[in-house]
C-alpha cells in the first residue's frame, strides 16, 4: 500500500513530539530539583542539539507543505518511523543515564561526551528526511501490482466522498487507458494550475517515449517497466490534487 507524504509528515511530527516529551520533562524536573547546579546550560544545549534539528525539519516541511502529493511505499515509511523512534529513545536513555554516571564524571563532561554518540545517527536521519521531503519522486518505486492495488483503493475512496472527477480519472488509470487519462487530466487542470499542466506534458512525453521504445524492442523490458511504474506513480500524485 502507498501513503501520501502529507499523511506521513503528520505521523512523523507527532512521533517526534510524543517521544521528545519524556526527555524534556525529565530535564525540567532535574532542573527544578537543582541537579544541574554547576552544569550551566550544558544539558539544555545537549537537548537542543539532539532534538531541535529533526523537529525543525519536520515542522518546516509541514509549513512549506513540500510535495504533499508524493506517495511513499508503506514498508519504507515503517522503516523510517522505526529509525526515528529508535533515535528519540536513544536520546531519552542518554538523559536517564546521567544519574548512573561515575561519581568522578561531572554533568558537563557527561553531556559533552553524550553529544557525540547520537550525532552520526542524527545526520543519517536528517539525510533520510531530506530524501523523503525534498525529492519530488519516490526513492523506492513500488512495483506495478502495488501501484494498481493503491489505485483501486483510491477509486473506492473517491466514489465514497463523491469526488467524481477524481473517480473518473482513477477508473481510466485502473483500466490502463493512459492516453484518455492524460486527456482528462489536461482538460481538468486547464486554466487552473499551470505547474501541474507542465508536469503532465512532461509525463505524457515520457510515457509516449517509454511505450515507443518498448514497442520497438530497443529498451530493456524490466527497465521500461520500472520507468512506467515511476510515471504511473507521478500520475497518481496528480490525480490526488483533483
Amino acid at each position: 500500500m502507498l501513503l501520501l507524504l502529507s499523511e506521513i509528515r503528520k505521523k512523523l511530527l507527532w512521533t517526534w513530539l510524543i517521544l521528545s516529551a519524556p526527555t524534556l520533562i525529565l530535564l525540567t524536573i532535574q532542573e527544578l530539583n537543582g541537579v544541574f547546579v554547576g552544569a550551566g546550560g550544558t544539558p539544555w544545549i545537549w537537548a537542543v542539539l539532539n532534538l531541535l534539528p529533526g523537529f525543525g525539519f519536520l515542522l518546516l516541511a509541514a509549513i512549506l507543505n513540500l510535495n504533499p502529493g508524493k506517495h511513499i511505499w508503506k514498508p519504507v515509511f515503517r522503516i523510517i518511523l522505526v529509525i526515528t523512534a529508535v533515535y528519540l529513545l536513544w536520546v531519552l536513555l542518554t538523559a536517564l543515564g546521567m544519574r548512573a554516571r561515575p561519581e568522578s564524571q561531572s554533568l558537563i563532561d557527561y553531556f559533552r561526551q553524550a553529544g557525540y554518540r547520537p550525532a552520526a545517527f542524527q545526520l543519517v536521519l536528517l539525510g533520510v528526511f531530506g530524501l523523503l521531503f525534498l525529492r519530488r519522486e519516490t526513492t523506492f518505486v513500488p512495483n506495478e501490482k502495488i501501484v494498481g492495488e493503491h489505485a483501486a483503493k483510491a477509486l473506492v475512496k473517491a466514489k465514497d466522498i463523491k469526488n467524481l472527477p477524481r473517480a473518473e480519472a482513477l477508473e481510466l488509470f485502473v483500466l490502463a487507458k493512459f492516453p484518455d487519462l492524460f486527456s482528462a487530466l489536461n482538460q481538468f487542470f486547464a486554466g487552473k494550475k499551470p505547474a501541474v499542466l507542465n508536469d503532465l506534458a512532461l509525463l505524457q512525453n515520457q510515457y509516449t517515449e517509454n511505450r515507443r521504445q518498448l514497442g520497438l524492442g530497443v529498451s530493456d523490458p524490466k527497465a521500461a517497466q520500472r520507468e512506467f511504474n515511476r510515471i504511473a506513480l507521478a500520475l497518481l500524485s496528480i490525480i490526488e490534487k483533483m
